[in-house]
C-alpha cells in the first residue's frame, strides 16, 4: 500500500530551494535594484515594475540567469556534437580504462597478459612469472613457470595406467614445444625495453590427497558438503581465475584506478590481488583454517596430508622444484569421514566426485568464456546536442511601446520616439553581443579542449536575431572598405567563413565590414596563441607533463610560440600511445606492424625527429639522400633516385657539403650567377671553396614565385629536416646465444652489464639545428644538443640506463647499414619471431663492436 502511495506522489516545488546566484532571477533583480539605488538614488527613484529602467533590468536579469542555464549543462551535454555529425578526434577527456591502464611494467603484469589470452585458455591454468636465476641469468631475463589445465586429470590417468600394467602417463601435451613458443611470443611482444622472456617450465604434476575427519552440523545433503570440501581444497591447491567484468568488480566497490590497473586486457578483468604464490610449502594447518570455516562443519580432526610415494601422512609437505601441487580427490574421499554428533555417516562416494566434477566443469566454463567487450569498459556517456550557441535577442521581450520588437515602434510614433527606440537599440547591441559571444563559446567547448590545431580561442557571432540590425549597423556602412582588409579577405580572420552568407532577422546581409570588426575585436592573434599556449600546457600538467619546446633555428617569438603549441597538440593527440607504451620494446603487439619501442614514439613527439623504422618506410636512409646531391660531373647512365641539386667548381665530399648546407642555412650568402638556367654561387671562406649549385629539378607550383637562391636555400631546409632522425638499439637484442656471463671478459669484447637495461639512441651531430652554438657565460654551447639530452634522459624508462650518442656523418652512415643488416638478420621490424638468420651472430657482432667504441670514447 505503501509502495502505491509512493508512485502516485506528484512533483511539488521545493519552497526552501537554494538557487545558484546565476539562476536566482529574483535575487539578481534586488541585487540590481540595490545597486541603483546606491549609485542613482538621488536622480531616480522609481523602482516599481513600469518604470523602463527596471524593464531592461529584469530583461538583463533574465538573460543571465538563461545564459548561466546554458553553462550549467552536464560536461557530456556541452561536448556533445549536432546531430549526424561524428565525434571528431583528438579529445583529452580520456576513458578509465585508458587513463588509469598502462603498459606491462610488474610481473604481475605480464601474468595479466598470458592469462588474458584466448588461446591458452584451454591450456593455460595458472603462471607464474619470475627472474631468471643461476650463474647464467642475467638482469632482465625471466622464465615462465606454467600450470597445466591438464595436470587436474593426472592423479585420474595414471591410477587407469597402473590398474591396465601400462608406463605412467606424459604430463606434457604432445604440442607443449610450440606451446612453449607460443608463450614466449606472446610476452616478448609486449615485452619492456632491456627485457626479455627466455624460458617457459611446464610444472609436473606432484599428486596430494588428505586425510581427515569431520563433525558435521547436520545429516541432510551430506554428498553436497562433501563435494563442496573438496572443490574448495582443491582450489586452495590449485588456484585458477573467474572470468570478470566491470559490474562485478564495481559490486566489490573496487575504485576505478584498480580495476584498471596494468595492461589493457581484452577478454576479462583480472585483479591483482586474487593472485596468489606457487606453493612451494604445504601444512596442515593451512587446510585446517579452510575446512573449519566452511558452512555445515563444525570441527576438523585428524587432518593428514599424503605425498605420492608415501604411506605414512607429512607434517609438511615440501614441492620439488619444477613441480605443482595436484590434489587428487578420489584418494582424499577415501580418506575422509564424517559424523553428526559423534555418530558416523554413511555417504556415496559416486554422488560425491559426481558432484565434485560438476563443480570443476562449471569452472572450467567460466574459464573458457571471455567477458564481452562491452562490460570490460566504461560506456562513454552520450550527450544530448543542445544548440547552445543559438542567440535570441532580449529585445523581443520588450514591451511592443519600446518599438524593439519586429514591428519597430508603432506606426503612430513620433520622430523623436523613433530616434529614441533606435538609440535604445544601439545601446542594448553592446550587452547582446557579450551574451551572443558567450554562447558561440559554449557551442566550441570541445575544440577548447581538444588537442586537435585551432585557429582561434574565443569565438564570437554575429547578432542575427536582433529585430531591424541594419537601421543601427547602416550608421557603420555596409560596402565602407576596410583600409586594413582587403573587400575580397575572408569576413573574420579568426573563425572558418560559414557555409551561408550571415544575414539578419529579415534575410539582408550583414555588413561584411561588421563581421571582419567582430572578428577583429573578438580576439588578438597574439593573445589566441597564449591563451592556446596555456591550455595546452594546463592540459598535458592534468597527466604529469611538463614540456618545454626549444627549436633554435627559430627567432621569431610568434613562431617559437607556434612551434611550442605544435609539440604539445602532437604530444595530446598521441598521449595514450606516448604514455602507455613509454617503456615498451614494441608500440603495437600485432604481429603485421614493424617493431617501434615507446621511447621513439614519445622522442618522435617531443622533437619531431623521425625514427629509423619512420626513415625506411619513407625511402629517407642516408645513403639515398646522398644520391639527391650531384657533387662534381654527372655519372653516367640512369641515377636512382635522380639527383636534384647540382654542386660544381669544386670536389667535394658529402660531409664538406653539409658544411655548405649549415653555414647557408645560418647565414645565407648565395648569390645569382645565371637568371636563365638558375645557377646560383656560394662565396668561398672557412677552408670551404667557391661553388656553383643549381636546381635540377623543376619547380613546384607553390615556389614558382621565389628567386633560385630562395628555391635553393628552401631545398637545403627540408633536405636538413630529411637528415634529422634517429637510432635507437636496445642492447638486449644484441645479446648473443653463446654469451657466458661467466667468463671473463676480453679486451675491446662487451661484458654483461652491456647487455643489461641499457640502450643507445644515436643522433646526428651534423644537421643544421645540432651544429649550432650559442655564447653562454661558460664559452659557446651546443645547446640544443643539451636540450635534447636531457630531454631523453628526463623521459627515458628509469630503470633503462639510457646513453646518448652524437655521430658525425660518417659515423651514422656506417651504423645506418649495420643496424639495417643486423634488423634484416633479426627478425627485429619484420617479426620473424624466433626464426633469425644464420648469420644473426655476425651482424650482432659487428654492431656491437660499434657501439663499444663508440661509447669507449664518450667525453667524460
Amino acid at each position: 500500500m505503501e509502495k502505491d502511495l509512493d508512485q502516485d506522489k506528484s512533483a511539488t516545488i521545493r519552497k526552501d530551494l537554494v538557487l545558484p546566484v546565476g539562476l536566482d532571477y529574483a535575487r539578481l533583480r534586488t541585487e540590481g535594484i540595490n545597486l541603483l539605488q546606491k549609485h542613482s538614488g538621488t536622480i531616480w527613484t522609481d523602482y516599481n515594475d513600469h518604470d523602463p529602467g527596471v524593464t531592461i533590468l529584469e530583461s538583463l536579469c533574465y538573460a543571465l540567469t538563461d545564459l548561466t542555464n546554458r553553462a550549467s549543462q552536464p560536461i557530456v551535454d556541452l561536448l556533445a556534437p549536432p546531430p549526424g555529425t561524428p565525434a571528431r578526434p583528438g579529445s583529452t577527456l580520456l576513458p578509465a580504462h585508458q587513463a588509469f591502464s598502462n603498459h606491462p611494467v610488474t610481473l604481475h603484469d605480464y601474468k595479466k597478459i598470458l592469462l588474458d589470452q584466448e588461446q591458452f585458455s584451454g591450456q593455460v591454468q595458472n603462471v607464474w612469472v619470475e627472474p631468471r636465476r643461476g650463474p647464467q641469468a642475467m638482469a632482465g631475463e625471466y622464465v615462465v613457470r606454467v600450470g597445466l589445465h591438464r595436470n587436474h586429470r593426472f592423479p585420474e590417468l595414471l591410477r587407469e595406467a597402473l590398474a591396465q600394467d601400462q608406463p605412467a602417463p606424459n604430463y606434457l601435451p604432445a604440442n607443449h614445444q610450440q606451446l612453449a613458443h607460443q608463450i614466449l611470443h606472446a610476452l616478448n611482444k609486449h615485452r619492456g625495453l632491456g627485457e626479455q622472456f627466455v624460458e617457459v617450465i611446464f610444472l609436473a604434476p606432484y599428486i596430494l590427497s588428505i586425510g581427515a575427519h569431520l563433525e558435521v552440523a547436520e545429516t541432510q545433503l551430506h554428498e553436497d558438503l562433501l563435494a563442496d570440501v573438496l572443490w574448495h581444497i582443491d582450489s586452495f591447491i590449485e588456484p585458477t581465475f573467474v572470468s570478470r567484468g566491470l559490474t562485478s568488480l564495481q559490486a566489490q566497490k573496487i575504485p576505478s584506478e584498480e580495476i584498471f590497473a596494468g595492461p589493457l586486457l581484452e577478454n576479462q578483468l583480472l585483479q591483482e590481488s586474487e593472485f596468489e604464490p606457487l606453493l612451494t610449502t604445504l601444512a596442515p594447518a593451512r587446510l585446517h583454517s579452510l575446512l573449519t570455516h566452511r558452512p555445515g562443519i563444525r570441527s576438523v580432526s585428524e587432518l593428514h596430508l599424503y605425498e605420492p610415494g608415501r604411506h605414512l601422512p607429512s607434517a609438511l609437505v615440501r614441492v620439488p622444484e619444477d613441480h605443482e601441487l595436484v590434489f587428487d580427490a578420489a584418494a582424499s574421499l577415501a580418506r575422509l569421514t564424517i559424523s553428526h554428533h559423534g555418530v558416523p555417516i554413511k555417504f556415496n562416494p559416486g554422488q560425491v566426485l559426481h558432484k565434485f566434477a560438476q563443480l570443476h566443469a562449471a569452472r572450467n566454463r567460466s574459464l573458457r568464456s571471455p567477458v564481452p567487450k562491452d562490460k570490460l569498459q566504461f560506456q562513454l556517456p552520450e550527450g544530448r546536442y543542445l544548440g547552445l550557441g543559438h542567440y535570441d535577442s532580449i529585445q523581443h521581450s520588450f514591451p511592443a511601446v519600446y518599438g524593439l520588437g519586429e514591428g519597430g515602434p508603432p506606426p503612430t510614433a513620433s520622430p523623436a520616439h523613433q530616434a529614441q527606440s533606435l538609440q535604445l537599440k544601439g545601446y542594448l547591441l553592446f550587452f547582446e553581443q557579450i551574451m551572443a559571444n558567450f554562447c558561440a563559446q559554449l557551442e566550441n567547448v570541445e575544440p577548447l579542449l581538444s588537442a586537435r590545431h585551432q585557429p582561434q580561442g574565443f569565438f564570437a557571432q554575429p547578432l542575427s536575431d536582433v529585430p531591424g540590425l541594419h537601421e543601427v549597423l547602416n550608421d557603420i556602412g555596409f560596402e565602407q572598405p576596410d583600409p586594413e582588409q582587403p573587400d575580397d579577405a575572408d569576413p573574420d580572420d579568426l573563425q572558418e567563413q560559414p557555409a551561408e552568407e550571415a544575414t539578419d532577422d529579415a534575410g539582408r546581409p550583414l555588413s561584411r565590414h561588421y563581421l571582419r570588426k567582430l572578428g577583429k575585436l573578438a580576439e588578438d592573434p597574439n593573445e589566441f596563441m597564449h591563451r592556446r599556449d596555456t591550455m595546452l600546457s594546463h592540459l598535458l600538467a592534468r597527466f604529469g607533463y611538463t614540456i618545454s619546446s626549444y627549436q633554435p633555428t627559430l627567432t621569431d617569438p610568434a613562431e617559437i610560440r607556434e612551434h611550442r603549441i605544435r609539440v604539445r597538440e602532437r604530444l595530446l593527440l598521441h598521449l595514450n600511445t606516448a604514455t602507455y607504451h613509454r617503456g615498451a620494446a614494441r608500440v603495437a603487439p600485432d604481429d603485421d606492424t614493424p617493431d617501434v619501442s615507446g621511447l621513439e614514439i614519445f622522442v618522435h613527439l617531443l622533437t619531431g625527429m623521425k625514427y629509423f623504422q619512420l626513415v625506411r618506410t619513407l625511402g629517407q636512409q642516408l645513403r639515398t639522400l646522398e644520391q639527391e646531391v650531384q657533387l662534381g660531373p654527372p655519372a653516367e647512365g640512369r641515377q636512382n633516385p635522380a639527383p636534384r641539386l647540382a654542386v660544381r667548381k669544386a670536389a667535394l665530399s658529402f660531409p664538406d657539403f653539409l658544411s655548405v648546407l649549415s653555414r647557408q642555412l645560418t647565414t645565407p650568402t648565395l648569390q645569382l650567377a645565371d637568371p636563365e638556367t638558375g645557377v646560383v654561387l656560394v662565396p668561398g671562406g672557412g677552408g670551404l671553396p667557391r661553388l656553383e649549385l643549381q636546381l635540377l629539378t623543376p619547380a613546384a607550383p607553390a615556389e614558382a614565385f621565389l628567386s633560385p637562391q630562395q628555391r635553393i636555400l628552401a631545398y637545403l631546409e627540408r633536405l636538413d629536416e630529411r637528415l634529422n632522425h634517429f637510432i635507437l638499439i636496445d642492447h638486449r637484442t644484441l645479446h648473443p646465444a653463446d654469451f657466458d656471463p661467466q667468463l671473463e671478459t676480453k679486451p675491446h669484447e662487451p661484458d654483461r652489464a652491456f647487455y643489461e637495461f641499457q640502450v643507445s639512441i644515436c643522433l646526428p651531430d651534423f644537421t643544421h639545428q645540432f651544429r649550432q652554438e650559442v655564447n653562454t657565460q661558460y664559452g659557446p654551447q651546443h645547446v640544443y644538443r643539451e636540450y635534447v639530452q636531457n630531454l631523453i634522459t628526463t623521459y627515458a624508462p628509469a630503470h633503462l640506463l639510457t646513453n646518448v650518442l652524437w655521430l658525425s656523418y660518417p659515423q651514422m652512415r656506417k651504423l645506418e647499414d649495420l643496424y639495417e643488416d643486423f634488423v634484416a638478420a633479426s627478425g627485429l621490424l619484420a617479426n620473424q619471431d624466433g626464426h633469425p638468420r644464420p648469420d644473426l651472430p655476425q651482424r650482432q657482432q659487428q654492431l656491437t663492436r660499434f657501439l663499444l667504441d663508440l661509447l669507449n670514447h664518450l667525453p667524460a
